[in-house]
C-alpha cells in the first residue's frame, strides 16, 4: 500500500517547477492529484506528465471567481482535500525605485491574496488532519537585489503558516511551509530588461544577480524541485 493511497492532493501552480514535481511525486504515491495554473497548454502536458486521473483546472489564483470554480470542482470530483500546496506564485525583480503600482498589485496579488485565499476557501474541504504547506522562499529572510516587492509577499506567506489555517475555526489542520532558494528554469534566465539596484547591483533575473544570490544560500548552489522534495 501507497502512502497517500485514498488521498486527495491538490497542487496549485502544478504545471510546472515545484509544483509539478510535486504533483508527480504525489501520484507515485498514490494519491488522485488536482493540479491548477493559468496557462492551458502546459497544464494540458504537466496533467500528461502526471497520469491519467489528474484533474486539471485552469485558475488565477488571483482572481476570487476563478478561485471559487476551481475549488467547486474539486467538491464534486472528490469531496475532500487531504493534502493542499499553496504553490502557485510569481516571480518578477526590478529595483525599488523602479516598482509600478500594477507591479507592486500584480505581485501581492497573485503571491499574497491568492495564497490566503486559497487556504480560506479550501476549508471546507480540508478533512480534519489534512496537510496544507505553503511555499514561500529565502528571500523572506535575506535581502537581495530587485526582490523588494517580491520579498515582502514571501515574508507574509511564512507568517500566514504560523498563524491561518490554526487560527480559523476548523483548526485541525498542521500548516508549514517550504523555503526554497534561488532555482533553475525561469529565475535563472538571463533578462536584459531587468537591472540591479541604484547603486549598480546585479537584478536577481541577470546571470551576476543569481550568483549573488546562490552564494548567499546555504547550499550555494541551484535548486531543482526533486530536491526539494527529497531533503
Amino acid at each position: 500500500m501507497k502512502r497517500f493511497d485514498g488521498k486527495v492532493a491538490v497542487v496549485t501552480g502544478g504545471n510546472s517547477g515545484i509544483g509539478l514535481a510535486t504533483a508527480k511525486a504525489f501520484a507515485r504515491e498514490g494519491a488522485s492529484v488536482v493540479i491548477t495554473g493559468r496557462d492551458e497548454a502546459s497544464l494540458k502536458k504537466a496533467g500528461r506528465e502526471i497520469g491519467g486521473g489528474t484533474l486539471v483546472l485552469r485558475a488565477d489564483v488571483s482572481q476570487m471567481a476563478e478561485l471559487d470554480a476551481a475549488m467547486g470542482k474539486i467538491g464534486e470530483h472528490f469531496k475532500q482535500i487531504d493534502a493542499l500546496f499553496v504553490n502557485a506564485g510569481v516571480g518578477k525583480f526590478v529595483p525599488f525605485d523602479q516598482v509600478t503600482e500594477a507591479f507592486f498589485d500584480e505581485t501581492v496579488a497573485i503571491n499574497l491574496k491568492g495564497v490566503f485565499f486559497t487556504v480560506h476557501k479550501a476549508l471546507p474541504l480540508l478533512l480534519p488532519g489534512a496537510a496544507v504547506v505553503l511555499n514561500a522562499s529565502i528571500n523572506a529572510h535575506k535581502g537581495m537585489p530587485g526582490t523588494t516587492v517580491y520579498g515582502a509577499t514571501k515574508a507574509a506567506v511564512v507568517n500566514l503558516a504560523k498563524n491561518d489555517v490554526r487560527g480559523s475555526r476548523r483548526s485541525r489542520h498542521p500548516s508549514e511551509r517550504n523555503q526554497p532558494g534561488a532555482g533553475g528554469k525561469r529565475a535563472a534566465r538571463p533578462r536584459r530588461d531587468v537591472g540591479g539596484g541604484a547603486k549598480g547591483d546585479p537584478g536577481l533575473d541577470t546571470e551576476p544577480g543569481l550568483d549573488q544570490a546562490l552564494r548567499e544560500t546555504r547550499r550555494g548552489r541551484r535548486g531543482r524541485p526533486l530536491l526539494v522534495l527529497q531533503r
